[in-house]
């Protein structure tokens, strides 16, 4: 019994091999391409040698731009859910609202490029910290480069402790 190789066959199998990992590579690179944003909250800040918030608790919203291209920060937003239903499942807002100006120096809209740093800060006043204690408050950061915000979950330093 004598065992022949051939090798046009080897090659049409390696060549399929090869073109369905390329093409697998591709996909791959077309999905994770793009603006890729993280956002992080801190909340309980004060303001010093910063005139407009002194004296005043601040939540510091940070957003990151970790991808390969830039997008743009059109509006920062808040959006209260007073029930796990509505903000889980319906996500439909018991009550929202617009921060018009959230940072003075990185005014929106902002362009946020690759490996760049946007900060902006919304006042923790008594209304929002009882929003975010009874239910579930996010905010909500819109960009050019997606029809849904990112958001992000606002718990406050008391809730923390407790």
């Amino acid at each position: 019994m004598q065992i022949t190789i051939d090798l046009t066959g080897f090659l049409a199998i390696w060549g399929a091999v090869l073109s369905t990992i390329a093409i697998g590579w591709d996909v791959y690179k077309w999905r994770t391409s793009g603006p890729q944003l993280s956002m992080r909250l801190m909340t309980g800040m004060e303001a010093y040698n910063f005139p407009e918030y002194e004296g005043k608790t601040l939540i510091v919203v940070v957003v990151t731009n970790r991808g390969d291209r830039p997008t743009t920060i059109t509006h920062l937003a808040l959006a209260y859910y007073d029930s796990w239903w509505k903000a889980m499942l319906r996500k439909k807002a018991s009550a929202s609202g617009w921060i018009a100006t959230p940072s003075t120096t990185q005014r929106v809209p902002f362009e946020l490029k690759p490996g760049v740093e946007w900060s902006g800060m919304i006042e923790q006043n008594a209304e929002l910290e009882t929003w975010a204690h009874d239910g579930w408050l996010y905010a909500t950061l819109y960009h050019s480069h997606d029809k849904k915000p990112i958001r992000h979950r606002i718990v406050l330093e008391k809730q923390k402790t407790e």
